[in-house]
Formats: structure tokens, C-alpha cells, sequence
């Protein structure tokens, strides 16, 4: 009989996107936008904040169902608009 090892995996040490916003938040002068659900990218603020304990900035173009089926060009042109008449996006 073999010996079996059972380990659990800690979803966070997984996920793609949150690895991406910990690698652009290393380089000055930039902002993490995901487009896609806006409970996502709360989820992944609130685990750095807690993690870092300081607030982290991620911003989310709201992708909705609909958005996803019909396409979601305008929020990522709505959100695009915000982040620069903000000052935000340096160019």
C-alpha cells in the first residue's frame, strides 16, 4: 500500500490575478484594472489590505453578465475616462 499525502492548497497562493496585481504594484506610478465582477477585485483588495495592513487601490471595470455575453467595451471606456480625468493615468 502507498502512502498518501493529503495537503490543502491555499486558493490565494493560486490565483493569477491577484500575482499580476502584486506585480504591478512594484512598478511606480501604476494602477491594477481588472475587467471583470467587482466582488473580485474586493476580494483580492481586501486580502492584500489584510496582508500588508495598509490599503491597497484596485480598480474594476464592473463586468456584469450581461457585459460578458453582449460585450463590455463601455465600462472599460466609462472607467478608462474616470482614471484620467483623475489624474490617475500618467502617460
Amino acid at each position: 500500500m502507498t502512502k498518501r499525502n493529503y495537503a490543502t492548497v491555499n486558493p490565494c497562493v493560486m490565483c493569477q490575478p491577484m500575482g499580476s496585481a502584486l506585480a504591478f504594484k512594484g512598478i511606480e506610478n501604476t494602477m491594477v484594472l481588472y475587467h471583470g465582477s467587482q466582488g473580485c477585485s474586493t476580494y483580492m483588495r481586501l486580502h492584500l489590505a489584510h496582508h500588508f495592513r495598509e490599503p491597497v487601490d484596485i480598480a474594476s471595470s464592473s463586468l456584469s453578465e450581461k457585459g460578458a455575453v453582449y460585450g463590455g467595451k463601455e465600462n472599460m471606456k466609462k472607467k478608462g475616462s474616470r482614471t484620467s480625468s483623475t489624474g490617475t493615468n500618467r502617460r
